[in-house]
């Protein structure tokens, strides 16, 4: 018996090979889990039932840290616009500057500096942030000295050129990391069949194909867990659920 080994958030699950049609991608857009999510998923003008094996499961993505830091990403390059934007106000009308000017205690810096990316591309380019980020937070000082001396011309003048470069090197790379968090999400979906009924199975990766013997093969031993038909252990000691594709095609009938 072939199955199909892959992984719902760090736990990992099969399906039998032989039931398995079609894996394709999940667009990023898409609402994998939770109320928002579709009950159908259309592959290539066919509409299938949908099952979130997350929801069904009650198991987080392993994605769940990239959309976190999607949403994190977002509010911290606003705060970023805002920081530019209050310091001009203080410029111009002489008034008091109360964000922060040292780049480690922003929200932003105090969550960079403490964040360890597992991913080599994210790594990379959370590196680029340093630089452009420590000099928009080196304007504070600089500048309102300028206004307070007498010269808030030439600071309003400094001010613009670093929006016009700083802040827009910042702002890009802040793009591009948002950009590159929703690629690193890679659900996948399982066109899987059983009897006449098609289901699109939402999945987080693919591992591998194992071919499994009989003998590696064990009835469930947990009685209510319905989702799961029987578990087959692997040479490394790993017991891994099958799940019942049966028992999931029969609920997507009902519905």
């Amino acid at each position: 018996m072939e199955l199909l080994h892959f992984l719902i958030g760090e736990k990992n699950f099969c399906l039998p090979l032989s039931s398995v049609s079609r894996i394709v991608p999940i667009p990023p857009a898409y609402a994998y889990s939770g109320q928002a999510s579709d009950p159908y998923y259309g592959i290539d003008g066919n509409v299938f039932p949908y099952v979130s094996l997350w929801d069904l499961l009650d198991i987080k993505s392993k994605y769940l840290e990239y959309e976190e830091l999607k949403s994190f990403l977002e509010i911290r390059r606003k705060d970023h616009l805002d920081w530019i934007a209050d310091l001009e106000n203080s410029i111009l009308n002489h008034g008091v500057f109360t964000k922060s000017r040292n780049p480690r205690e922003c929200a932003f810096g105090k969550w960079y500096y403490a964040y360890t990316p597992k991913h080599k591309r994210l790594s990379l380019l959370l590196s680029y942030f340093e630089r452009p980020h420590a000099l928009i937070h080196e304007l504070a000082d600089t500048l309102l000295t300028m206004a307070e001396t007498g010269r808030a011309d030439q600071a309003l003048l400094a001010l613009k050129q670093a929006k016009d470069s700083t802040l827009m090197e910042l702002l890009t790379i802040f793009e591009s990391t948002i950009e590159l968090v929703v690629d690193l999400q890679r659900r996948l979906i399982v066109l899987a069949k059983h009897d006449a009924q098609y289901l699109a199975i939402g999945i987080d990766a693919v591992i591998d194909i194992v071919d499994v013997s009989p003998a590696m093969r064990c009835q469930n031993p947990i009685a209510s867990s319905q989702h799961i038909s029987e578990f087959v252990s692997f040479d490394n000691g790993q017991s891994v659920p099958i799940i019942n594709l049966a028992h999931l095609a029969s609920n997507a009938s009902l519905a």
